[in-house]
């Protein structure tokens, strides 16, 4: 077909449209292929610079790999090593306990050690101090200190393993130490059993050691070393205290296994385990409870001893029920008994008006009387030569006790009652000037003063009032008024001294329950009444040994003066007064015991070295 000249070149132009059309679409630009050779040669470098990162990439993971999987290969061999170690030293630990305790004469045992870690003895490696003090005498006798040594496994990473005091334990770097297996130490109803293993020996004792026993030594009970040093134990406390590099693994051991007082001395990787040992304070069965072995009480003009019973009313006549205990000597001038006495030496009637009513005498000693008057006995009463009396234990320990907890102002309540300003009691603070109310809590004292026309109203509605006094309480012609149903118990340091007011309450309580006010004292002190005075609580100051107890003095006292409850101290001489014996003091706690402190009271202890050595 022939085209004109105009539809040839219509023709052209709808081709070349077409073919930039597609080049479009496709990615192709219209370039020529001089200009495309160049950018087609940079396209050919791409795949040798890919594979050498691919290289790179590979060389530094594999590496990593290589460095960590090193580490931890090496942090594990550590572990199976100390592992392996324990394993050992748990051996170590059986046998040795074997031959220290008398199973056996010798022992050897293989120690397996890996690259530079080594097994060594170092007998001057902490100690251990047993101590007891007791309460009454204030004397405090160390049963055995003694350095305990150890066998220890130095691994390359700087932990330890070591066998210590009969204990095997584990030194770290990050957690200080811990116990691996328990010492020869055992807690168990009040029981203390310690066979302290020590370790002497060669410093460098390679892969084997051969083990011997050296010596040992038995303390308690019946040691041959001091003889005061028996079971029971009586009245006091009991400290244990290591030093040591392991010190807080043996702390961890005293708590968990025994439930004591542990205290911490970080500073010198010291830990102390306390424990109290049981005092005697029985409930008050008698109005006086009086000396010790070899002291005299002499009880002379116008006393009268009898009884009522609180739980069921106020003083209302006497009843037949009271009591008068003496540890020594037992002397009746003109007094009148209504009830019992239990003579630790000798009893006397020493005139014809010294009378016994409706009672059994009990004595140690001697007994006389000066005629057939003097004992008044009914058909079912009798006397016999059976007595045998000791005191009850001082609360020297629980006054020094409570003035320790009270001591810290955080620790007392003298802050939240204006009626205590600067240790002492504020009048008038918060009332008419001639009163002051303490409310239930704890209070530290450095003085208790009652002046003249003043009234102390300690109440209990919320609780019971303790009160500690650093130094003397002095009531003189003033009142100390208990209200509320619960107990006023005060710990007092020093004398005590009250001036009578012809016959009006000093110290009162709803009732005349006298279980309801006590007042604590040290052996070593007095307590003097003077005048006419009329107090109702109890007086509680026994004493052992040279101390017989606080000293009662009533050289001043007159005629109609009473106490309603009881006494308990070392009095020489009873006079002008009348004793009512409380009965419900029978069903009363004589100390109430603030301390959480578990009890000690048998203790089984010894030391028993044993010799490590290279074998």
């Amino acid at each position: 077909m022939t085209l004109t000249a105009r539809e040839r070149v219509a023709r052209s132009i709808s081709s070349d449209n077409q073919s930039r059309s597609l080049k479009t679409r496709f990615g192709v630009r219209s370039r020529s292929m001089a200009s495309a050779g160049p950018r087609s040669g940079r396209r050919g470098q791409t795949a040798p610079l890919g594979v050498a990162l691919v290289f790179a990439v590979m060389i530094v993971t594999t590496t990593a790999v290589v460095a960590f999987g090193s580490d931890a290969i090496g942090t594990t061999q550590d572990r199976l090593d100390l592992e392996r170690t324990e394993k050992s030293m748990t051996q170590l630990k059986s046998r040795s306990a074997m031959v220290a305790l008398g199973q056996s004469d010798a022992q050897r045992v293989a120690l397996p050690a890996t690259g530079s870690s080594a097994y060594c003895v170092n007998e001057d490696a902490g100690w251990m101090n047993v101590s007891y003090r007791n309460t009454s005498s204030g004397e405090t006798k160390t049963v055995f200190n003694e350095t305990m040594g150890e066998v220890v496994y130095a691994a390359e990473g700087g932990d330890r393993i070591a066998y210590q005091g009969g204990g095997l334990w584990r030194g770290t770097r990050e957690n200080g130490s811990l116990m691996v297996s328990p010492p020869e130490f055992h807690y168990r109803e009040a029981t203390i059993t310690l066979p302290l293993v020590t370790v002497s020996g060669d410093p460098s004792v390679g892969n084997s050691v051969r083990i011997t026993r050296n010596r040992s030594t038995q303390y308690y009970p019946n040691t041959t070393r001091d003889g005061n040093f028996t079971n029971p134990l009586r009245d006091g406390k009991m400290t244990v205290t290591v030093q040591s590099d392991y010190y807080r693994g043996w702390g961890q051991y005293f708590e968990t296994r025994t439930g004591g007082d542990v205290r911490y001395d970080h500073a010198n990787d010291r830990v102390t385990l306390l424990l109290t040992v049981p005092a005697d304070y029985p409930s008050l069965e008698a109005g006086v409870v009086s000396g010790s072995p070899g002291s005299t009480l002499t009880i002379d003009n116008n006393v009268v001893m009898d009884s009522y019973n609180s739980s069921v009313g106020p003083y209302a006549g006497g009843g037949s029920n009271t009591k008068v205990v003496v540890a020594g000597d037992l002397v009746v001038e003109k007094g009148e008994i209504y009830g019992n006495v239990e003579v630790g030496g000798d009893m006397t009637f020493d005139h014809n008006n010294g009378r016994l009513y409706d009672g059994n005498i009990s004595y140690g000693g001697g007994y006389s009387e000066k005629s057939a008057s003097n004992w008044q006995d009914g058909p079912n009463n009798w006397k016999n030569d059976n007595a045998s009396v000791s005191a009850p234990d001082s609360v020297a320990g629980v006054i020094g006790d409570r003035g320790d907890a009270l001591r810290d102002p955080s620790e007392n309540d003298n802050d939240t009652t204006a009626a205590v300003d600067a240790g002492a009691i504020d009048y008038g603070a918060a009332g008419p000037s001639d009163e002051a109310t303490v409310p239930a809590g704890d209070y530290y004292l450095s003085a208790l003063d009652v002046p003249n026309g003043k009234t102390l109203t300690l109440d209990t509605s919320g609780g019971d009032v303790d009160i500690y006094v650093e130094n003397d309480l002095s009531i003189d012609r003033g009142e100390i008024e208990v209200t509320g149903p619960n107990r006023v118990n005060v710990y007092l340091e020093g004398d005590a001294a009250v001036e009578g007011q012809n016959g009006n309450a000093e110290v009162s309580t709803p009732g005349d329950d006298s279980t309801q006010f006590w007042l604590y004292m040290n052996p070593d002190r007095q307590i003097e009444f003077g005048s006419k005075f009329s107090v109702t609580g109890v007086v509680y100051g026994p004493g052992q040994g040279p101390n017989e107890g606080v000293d009662l003095v009533l050289t001043a006292a007159s005629s109609g003066s009473e106490i309603k409850g009881a006494f308990v101290g070392g009095a020489t001489t009873i006079n002008n007064v009348q004793f009512y014996y409380d009965e419900a003091l029978a069903n009363a706690d004589t100390v109430e015991q603030n301390s959480q402190i578990p009890a000690v009271t048998y203790v089984h202890a010894s030391t028993n070295d044993v010799n490590v050595t290279a074998g």
